[in-house]
């Protein structure tokens, strides 16, 4: 009973949390193009898995809102009014998911581990919300090194498993193009398919900005 109440609980955080993203981007679109959207690819190994067979793969889509006018900081406090370059820094919210396979294809996203005792493979999904902040703030608008930590609701096995997640990432935009190096984590009080309550996952991205 407790837990067909917690999977309902955490249906419903899903749900709420794709209607905030929702409502966030569209107010957001309602000024100047303030909102970019991201999809990104990503490879990664499952560090801390009790199973044979680390590597993980997946995807990410982003949503980046700016914060306009308020990016530009003086580089002194009482300097005046500041002349130089604008600092691109963002609210972002994102969608991610990976899959690591214990067995056969390593490219197959099976279906039975998405469900409770599915023991074929390690699939995860994390919401997420973060902060990109601008690290360089260089005259070309276009590229720039950022570090963007991000926190957010971790799931595993359908809805019967639920945690912490955590996924920092650091990177450099260039153009439309983004280059980023981040770190998966998700906590939880029950056993994963990978026999651990948690997973950590180093990896790298390959973005498409637009």
């Amino acid at each position: 009973m407790n837990q067909q109440k917690n999977c309902k609980a955490m249906k419903s955080i899903s749900i709420l949390s794709v209607c905030l993203l929702f409502v966030f981007t569209a107010s957001a679109q309602t000024s100047e193009k303030k909102v970019h959207y991201e999809a990104q690819v990503d490879l990664g190994v499952v560090s801390n898995s009790a199973v044979k067979g680390k590597f993980a793969y997946g995807g990410t889509f982003e949503a980046l809102i700016r914060l306009g006018e308020a990016s530009k900081v003086p580089a002194v406090v009482g300097a005046g009014p500041y002349q130089g370059p604008e600092r691109r820094n963002y609210l972002t919210f994102a969608l991610k998911g990976m899959s690591n396979p214990f067995k056969g294809s390593p490219f197959l996203v099976t279906a039975q581990a998405f469900n409770k005792n599915g023991s074929d493979a390690l699939n995860y999904a994390m919401l997420l919300a973060g902060y990109r902040a601008d690290l360089d703030a260089t005259d070309n608008p276009d590229n720039y090194l950022y570090f963007e930590p991000r926190i957010g609701l971790a799931l595993s096995g359908g809805f019967h498993w639920a945690g912490f997640a955590i996924s920092p990432a650091f990177g450099y935009q260039v153009k439309r193009v983004d280059l980023q190096v981040f770190l998966d984590g998700g906590f939880g009080s029950k056993e994963l398919t990978s026999r651990t309550k948690s997973y950590i996952t180093p990896g790298i991205g390959v973005g498409y900005t637009f």
